[in-house]
C-alpha cells in the first residue's frame, strides 16, 4: 500500500498505552471501536477496518462524526514519525555518516576541476554505541526529534518523513554547537507497498534499518568539526589547484609538442610527396627521352679494372677473375631500371646472384626479398635521383606500384629464368609477387639455347632505353619462345 497515496489511515495513538499503533497490530478483537484508537491528527476516535478479501486494512474516522478535514497523509506521517523516534530510542547504537564538507564552502575552488567540485569527508562511517536517549528534549529554542546522552557531547537525531530541518531550527542548532544527524525516510513512506510484508515485523524491521543500520540516508546538519573541515577543505583545494595547474601546463606542453609533431609530419609527407614526383618525372623522361636514358646509363658505366676488383673482392663461389671477359655475360645484362644504381651493373648483378644463389637460405626467389636486400643496407648503392625507398616503422617497404629498382630487379630476374636458374614460370610471371623455386646454383646456365643466344646479342647490343623489350623481341623472332611454354605445361 502507498501511505501517502491511498487516502487511507494506517497509524493510530493507542489511547490506554498512549503508543503509536500501525494497523497490522489490530487483531480481530480490536475491530472497530474495540481498538481504542484516537486520530493522530485530529484526536478524534478511530475504529479499525481489518478488511476481508482484497479490502485493505486501515483506520477509519466514525461515520458518526460526519466528514472530517483530517488528513491520512498527515496522519501516516505523524504515526511514521512517532514510531521512527521510539525505534531510535529504544535501540542501542546507531551506524552514523562520515561528517561531509560541501565543495560549496570554498567559494575559490577551481570550478572546472573536477575534483575540486567533490566535497570532503571527514572519517569514515562509524557505530555510535549508547544507553540513554530520548524524544522531545527542550533546548534553547527548540526541540530535537530525539537526543542521544553521551559523557563528553550529546548527539541530537532530526527524523523527516516530508518536514527537513529548516534554516531558522538549522541556526538554532548551530548557535547551540550541538552534533547533529538528519534522517531521511521519505523513501520508505513512498516506496513501501502491502505486497512487500507479511506482518507489522517486517514493517518494523525494514523502518528499524533505515533508521539504525543504513548511512546513505543520513546527513550530519551540524557537527563542530565543520570549520576545521572547511578549512581542509580549503587546504585540499589550493594542493589540487597546484596539481591541477601542473597537469594543465603538462597537457598544452604535450599539445603543442604533438602539434609540432603533426607539422612535422606534414612537412616530411609533403617532402616525400614532392620527392616521389620529382622522381616520376624523372623516369618517365627516362622512358621518352632515350638521349637522356643513355646520358644517365653511361655515368653507372664503372671502369673495368674497377668492376674487376670489386667482383673479386666479393669472392663469388670462391672464384677469382683475372680479366672482365671471364666475368659471366649473365652477370652484365642491360635492364631498363639499371640506372638506379651509383655503379657498373656488374657490380650488383653478382651482387644480386651471390647473395640469391649462394648465400641464401631459401629455396625459392621473391623479387620482395632482393628489394629489402638492397633498400635497407646498401647506403649510397643507389642513386636517390631515381628511387625512392618508402619506410614504415623504419624498415623498407616493397612498392606496389612499379620502381626503378623493382623494375631492374625484376627484368634481370626474368633474364635468369630463361637462363635455368630460377622456375621457367617467374619468365612468365614476373611481377607476381610469389615465389618461384631457385632450380640451379653454379655459374652455368641450363638452357644452352637462351644462352647462346643471350651471349651472341650482348656481344653487338645497341644503345637504347628500351633493353629488356628490344631481347624480348630478338628472342621471340627466332620462334623457340615455345621451348619455354612447354617446359611451363610440365
Amino acid at each position: 500500500m502507498e501511505l501517502n497515496h491511498s487516502g487511507m489511515i494506517y497509524f493510530a495513538l493507542k489511547e490506554e498505552s498512549n503508543q503509536v499503533v500501525h494497523i497490522f497490530e489490530m487483531v480481530e478483537k480490536d475491530r472497530g471501536k474495540a481498538c481504542e484508537c484516537i486520530c493522530l491528527c485530529c484526536g478524534h476516535p478511530l475504529v479499525a477496518k481489518l478488511g476481508r478479501g482484497k479490502k485493505t486494512a486501515h483506520f477509519a474516522h466514525l461515520a458518526e462524526e460526519g466528514r472530517t478535514t483530517c488528513s491520512a497523509d498527515e496522519a501516516n506521517e505523524s504515526g511514521l514519525h512517532k514510531i521512527a523516534k521510539e525505534i531510535v530510542c529504544k535501540s542501542e547504537y546507531i551506524w552514523l555518516p562520515p561528517v561531509t564538507i560541501s565543495e560549496q564552502n570554498d567559494p575559490d575552488r577551481n570550478v572546472e576541476d573536477y575534483k575540486q567540485q567533490e566535497p570532503l569527508l571527514l572519517g569514515e562511517k562509524f557505530k555510535l554505541h549508547y544507553q540513554n536517549a530520548k524524544t522531545e528534549v527542550p533546548f534553547d529554542g527548540f526541540k530535537p526529534d530525539v537526543c542521544i546522552f553521551r559523557e563528553r557531547k550529546n548527539i541530537l537525531i532530526e527524523i523527516a518523513v516530508t518536514h527537513y530541518v529548516d534554516a531558522e531550527k538549522y541556526s538554532k542548532i548551530k548557535m547551540a554547537q550541538m552534533p547533529t544527524v538528519e534522517i531521511n525516510i521519505a523513501d520508505f513512506i513512498k516506496d513501501y507497498k502491502e505486497e512487500e510484508t507479511d506482518s507489522i515485523n517486517d514493517f518494523e524491521k525494514k523502518l528499524r534499518n533505515n533508521l539504525v543500520e543504513n548511512v546513505e540516508n543520513k546527513t550530519w546538519i551540524y557537527h563542530p568539526s565543520e570549520n576545521e573541515g572547511i578549512k581542509k577543505l580549503c587546504e585540499r583545494n589550493r594542493e589540487l589547484e597546484i596539481e591541477y595547474q601542473q597537469n594543465r601546463i603538462k597537457i598544452l606542453k604535450e599539445q603543442e609538442e604533438r602539434k609540432k609533431r603533426e607539422e612535422q609530419q606534414e612537412s616530411w609527407i609533403q617532402e616525400q610527396q614532392r620527392l616521389r614526383e620529382q622522381i616520376d618525372v624523372e623516369v618517365e623522361r627516362l622512358h621518352t627521352d632515350e638521349p637522356y636514358y643513355l646520358s644517365c646509363k653511361a655515368k653507372t658505366k664503372g671502369a673495368d679494372t674497377a668492376a674487376l676488383n670489386c667482383i673479386n673482392r666479393l669472392g663469388i663461389c670462391n672464384l677469382r677473375f683475372k680479366t672482365t671477359d671471364e666475368i659471366p655475360f649473365f652477370l652484365n645484362i642491360p635492364v631498363f631500371g639499371e640506372v638506379v644504381f651509383n655503379c657498373d651493373r656488374r657490380i650488383w648483378q653478382t651482387i644480386l646472384f651471390e647473395k640469391v644463389f649462394y648465400q641464401w637460405q631459401y629455396d625459392d626467389v621473391n623479387s620482395a626479398r632482393i628489394y629489402y636486400c638492397f633498400a635497407g643496407s646498401r647506403e649510397g648503392l643507389l642513386n636517390q635521383k631515381f628511387v625512392y625507398i618508402w619506410k614504415k616503422q623504419g624498415k623498407p617497404q616493397f612498392p606496389i606500384k612499379e620502381d626503378l629498382l623493382r623494375r631492374a630487379i625484376e627484368e634481370y630476374l626474368v633474364h635468369l629464368s630463361a637462363l635455368g636458374f630460377i622456375d621457367i614460370r617467374y619468365y612468365f610471371y614476373p611481377y607476381s609477387g610469389l615465389d618461384h623455386r631457385i632450380m640451379h646454383r653454379s655459374l652455368k646456365p641450363l638452357r644452352r639455347n637462351y644462352a647462346t643466344f643471350l651471349e651472341g646479342l650482348l656481344m653487338k647490343f645497341p644503345d637504347t632505353n628500351s633493353p629488356f623489350q628490344y631481347i624480348q623481341e630478338k628472342w621471340i623472332s627466332l620462334g623457340k619462345e615455345m621451348e619455354f611454354i612447354q617446359d611451363l605445361d610440365t
